[in-house]
């Protein structure tokens, strides 16, 4: 899936959820996993979703065939950064809500997408660039 089928996919399926101003930063396949307090990141299956970044929430959704509802909705402001790693063959995330953990693995081709989405988590702000990108972290 190209990058452009990939966000006009995301505005798709964001468009009845979005709130009024609520702007789409940046979207790209993924493969993600939920770690509750029980369980731990290293034996939790991961699978392919779609992950959307918008001004406010990080989203996931299941493939197209099972439905247009998101299968994760996560505030920013309640998520942070808990760990980054840009190690081939993936540039794997942890972020952290509660008791909650969220790993999302991203292809190294999504390296900038990545990197503005750890930002994000990180600081729990992301940045758009002029175009309504995400603009990629230098260095």
């Amino acid at each position: 899936m190209s990058r452009e089928s990939t966000r006009a996919r995301a505005q798709s399926l964001l468009a009845p959820l979005r709130e009024p101003d609520e702007q789409l930063l940046g979207a790209s396949p993924a493969w993600v996993a939920t770690v509750t307090p029980r369980g731990h990141v290293f034996f939790v299956g991961r699978h392919r979703r779609l992950l959307v970044l918008t001004d406010r929430r990080l989203l996931t959704w299941r493939a197209p065939r099972r439905g247009r509802a998101p299968e994760l909705v996560l505030p920013l402001h309640a998520l942070r950064l808990r760990a980054e790693t840009s190690s081939k063959p993936f540039f794997q995330l942890i972020a952290g809500a509660g008791d909650t953990t969220v790993v999302a693995e991203l292809r190294h081709r999504d390296h900038a997408f990545a990197r503005a989405l750890g930002r994000a988590l990180g600081t729990g702000h992301p940045r758009p660039d002029a175009d309504g990108d995400v603009s990629p972290v230098a260095g």
